[in-house]
Protein backbone atom coordinates (compact mmCIF):
# COMPACT_ATOMS: atom_id res chain seq x y z
CA UNK A 1 0.00 0.00 0.00
CA UNK A 2 2.65 2.69 0.67
CA UNK A 3 4.86 1.23 -1.59
CA UNK A 4 1.86 2.07 -4.49
CA UNK A 5 1.16 5.26 -3.00
CA UNK A 6 4.85 6.62 -3.57
CA UNK A 7 4.74 5.44 -6.55
CA UNK A 8 1.70 7.22 -8.04
CA UNK A 9 3.33 10.58 -5.84
CA UNK A 10 6.21 10.03 -7.64
CA UNK A 11 4.54 9.85 -11.05
CA UNK A 12 2.92 12.53 -10.66
CA UNK A 13 6.09 14.75 -9.94
CA UNK A 14 7.68 13.30 -12.71
CA UNK A 15 4.67 14.46 -14.92
CA UNK A 16 4.65 17.61 -13.47
CA UNK A 17 8.42 18.12 -14.10
CA UNK A 18 8.14 17.24 -17.87
CA UNK A 19 4.96 19.61 -18.39
CA UNK A 20 6.66 22.16 -16.89
CA UNK A 21 9.59 21.73 -18.67
CA UNK A 22 7.69 21.31 -22.43
CA UNK A 23 5.91 24.67 -21.81
CA UNK A 24 8.50 26.71 -20.41
CA UNK A 25 11.54 25.75 -23.46
CA UNK A 26 8.93 26.79 -26.06
CA UNK A 27 9.86 29.84 -28.48
CA UNK A 28 6.44 31.41 -27.87
CA UNK A 29 5.76 31.10 -31.52
CA UNK A 30 2.40 31.56 -31.13
CA UNK A 31 2.67 35.06 -29.06
CA UNK A 32 4.76 35.78 -32.34
CA UNK A 33 2.50 34.84 -35.00
CA UNK A 34 -0.38 36.76 -33.04
CA UNK A 35 1.94 39.43 -31.48
CA UNK A 36 1.38 43.53 -32.67
CA UNK A 37 4.44 45.39 -32.46
CA UNK A 38 4.85 44.43 -28.60
CA UNK A 39 2.53 45.98 -25.88
CA UNK A 40 3.59 49.18 -24.78
CA UNK A 41 0.92 49.23 -21.21
CA UNK A 42 -0.53 52.63 -22.57
CA UNK A 43 -4.39 52.84 -23.59
CA UNK A 44 -5.32 52.76 -27.61
CA UNK A 45 -5.62 56.93 -26.49
CA UNK A 46 -2.48 57.34 -24.37
CA UNK A 47 -0.43 55.66 -27.35
CA UNK A 48 -1.97 58.22 -30.08
CA UNK A 49 -1.49 61.18 -27.91
CA UNK A 50 2.08 60.15 -27.41
CA UNK A 51 2.87 59.87 -31.05
CA UNK A 52 3.50 63.76 -32.44
CA UNK A 53 2.74 62.26 -36.02
CA UNK A 54 -1.04 60.87 -35.41
CA UNK A 55 -2.07 64.52 -32.83
CA UNK A 56 -4.72 65.76 -35.65
CA UNK A 57 -6.09 62.59 -35.08
CA UNK A 58 -5.98 62.19 -31.36
CA UNK A 59 -7.49 65.77 -30.98
CA UNK A 60 -10.54 65.04 -33.47
CA UNK A 61 -11.55 61.52 -31.24
CA UNK A 62 -10.75 63.81 -28.36
CA UNK A 63 -13.60 66.12 -30.31
CA UNK A 64 -15.87 63.15 -31.11
CA UNK A 65 -15.95 61.94 -27.34
CA UNK A 66 -14.99 58.85 -28.66
CA UNK A 67 -11.36 59.26 -26.44
CA UNK A 68 -13.36 57.92 -22.85
CA UNK A 69 -13.93 54.51 -25.12
CA UNK A 70 -10.26 53.89 -26.25
CA UNK A 71 -9.14 54.93 -22.50
CA UNK A 72 -11.28 52.05 -21.12
CA UNK A 73 -11.04 48.18 -20.94
CA UNK A 74 -12.63 47.33 -24.16
CA UNK A 75 -10.45 46.13 -26.73
CA UNK A 76 -10.38 47.95 -30.06
CA UNK A 77 -8.67 48.22 -32.85
CA UNK A 78 -7.97 51.57 -34.57
CA UNK A 79 -6.53 52.65 -38.19
CA UNK A 80 -5.48 56.72 -37.34
CA UNK A 81 -4.50 58.27 -40.76
CA UNK A 82 -1.40 59.94 -39.73
CA UNK A 83 -0.86 63.90 -40.01
CA UNK A 84 -0.40 64.48 -43.66
CA UNK A 85 -3.56 62.26 -44.28
CA UNK A 86 -5.40 64.19 -41.78
CA UNK A 87 -4.41 67.31 -43.29
CA UNK A 88 -6.50 67.34 -46.21
CA UNK A 89 -9.85 66.47 -44.01
CA UNK A 90 -12.68 68.55 -43.40
CA UNK A 91 -15.20 67.42 -40.82
CA UNK A 92 -18.58 69.22 -40.54
CA UNK A 93 -21.44 68.69 -38.50
CA UNK A 94 -22.60 64.69 -38.33
CA UNK A 95 -19.41 63.66 -40.43
CA UNK A 96 -17.20 63.72 -37.24
CA UNK A 97 -18.47 60.43 -35.91
CA UNK A 98 -18.85 59.24 -39.11
CA UNK A 99 -15.12 59.61 -40.15
CA UNK A 100 -14.11 58.40 -36.48
CA UNK A 101 -16.47 55.06 -36.93
CA UNK A 102 -14.85 54.35 -40.56
CA UNK A 103 -11.49 53.72 -38.69
CA UNK A 104 -12.00 51.92 -35.48
CA UNK A 105 -13.25 48.69 -34.85
CA UNK A 106 -13.99 46.37 -32.17
CA UNK A 107 -12.07 43.67 -30.73
CA UNK A 108 -8.05 42.89 -32.10
CA UNK A 109 -7.19 42.58 -35.30
CA UNK A 110 -3.65 41.42 -36.50
CA UNK A 111 -1.60 40.16 -39.21
CA UNK A 112 -1.86 36.57 -37.78
CA UNK A 113 -5.63 36.37 -38.18
CA UNK A 114 -5.65 37.95 -41.82
CA UNK A 115 -2.80 35.37 -42.85
CA UNK A 116 -4.98 32.60 -41.41
CA UNK A 117 -8.23 33.95 -43.36
CA UNK A 118 -8.97 33.09 -46.69
CA UNK A 119 -6.98 34.37 -49.34
CA UNK A 120 -5.59 36.40 -46.84
CA UNK A 121 -8.58 38.69 -46.66
CA UNK A 122 -10.33 39.72 -43.47
CA UNK A 123 -13.95 41.49 -43.50
CA UNK A 124 -13.85 43.94 -40.27
CA UNK A 125 -16.97 45.36 -38.94
CA UNK A 126 -16.60 48.89 -38.63
CA UNK A 127 -17.74 50.48 -35.66
CA UNK A 128 -20.41 52.36 -38.30
CA UNK A 129 -21.92 49.12 -38.97
CA UNK A 130 -19.81 48.64 -42.28
CA UNK A 131 -17.57 46.40 -43.70
CA UNK A 132 -13.70 46.76 -44.33
CA UNK A 133 -10.78 44.52 -45.86
CA UNK A 134 -7.79 44.21 -43.77
CA UNK A 135 -5.17 42.04 -46.35
CA UNK A 136 -1.80 40.82 -46.48
CA UNK A 137 -0.06 41.58 -49.19
CA UNK A 138 3.42 40.71 -49.49
CA UNK A 139 2.85 40.29 -45.62
CA UNK A 140 2.03 44.33 -45.04
CA UNK A 141 -1.41 44.93 -44.03
CA UNK A 142 -3.54 47.02 -45.79
CA UNK A 143 -7.12 48.59 -44.42
CA UNK A 144 -9.72 49.07 -46.78
CA UNK A 145 -8.03 48.06 -50.10
CA UNK A 146 -6.33 51.67 -49.83
CA UNK A 147 -4.36 52.38 -46.50
CA UNK A 148 -1.01 50.73 -46.06
CA UNK A 149 -0.51 50.07 -42.86
CA UNK A 150 2.74 52.17 -41.88
CA UNK A 151 3.20 51.09 -37.82
CA UNK A 152 1.49 48.62 -35.42
CA UNK A 153 1.41 48.79 -32.16
CA UNK A 154 0.00 46.37 -29.34
CA UNK A 155 -1.71 48.87 -26.29
CA UNK A 156 -3.34 47.84 -23.40
CA UNK A 157 -6.93 47.62 -24.59
CA UNK A 158 -6.46 47.06 -28.22
CA UNK A 159 -3.96 47.50 -31.54
CA UNK A 160 -3.04 51.05 -32.89
CA UNK A 161 -2.37 51.41 -36.53
CA UNK A 162 -0.76 54.22 -38.25
CA UNK A 163 -2.26 54.38 -41.77
CA UNK A 164 -1.34 56.98 -44.38
CA UNK A 165 -4.95 57.40 -46.40
CA UNK A 166 -7.99 58.07 -45.06
CA UNK A 167 -10.93 55.76 -45.48
CA UNK A 168 -13.74 57.41 -47.65
CA UNK A 169 -17.31 57.20 -46.36
CA UNK A 170 -19.88 55.87 -48.36
CA UNK A 171 -23.76 55.85 -47.82
CA UNK A 172 -25.65 52.82 -47.95
CA UNK A 173 -29.25 53.45 -49.71
CA UNK A 174 -31.18 54.41 -46.60
CA UNK A 175 -28.85 56.83 -45.27
CA UNK A 176 -28.40 58.55 -48.90
CA UNK A 177 -32.67 58.21 -49.04
CA UNK A 178 -32.59 60.17 -45.44
CA UNK A 179 -29.48 62.47 -46.54
CA UNK A 180 -31.65 63.59 -49.63
CA UNK A 181 -34.75 63.81 -47.26
CA UNK A 182 -32.94 66.89 -45.72
CA UNK A 183 -31.71 68.66 -47.89
CA UNK A 184 -33.27 71.66 -48.70
CA UNK A 185 -33.46 73.48 -51.57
Amino acid sequence: MMTTNIKRNLSILIAGCIMSAVTSCQEHEWDNYYGYGGETGLTLMQAMESDPNLSMFASTVRKSGFDKYLSSSQSFTVFAPDNNAMAALDIKGDTLQRFIYNHICRYTHTIGDVMEADDSLLRIKMLNGKYQNLTAINGNLVFGDIAAVNNTTGTSNGVLNTVGSIIPFYNNIYEEIKRDGQQTD
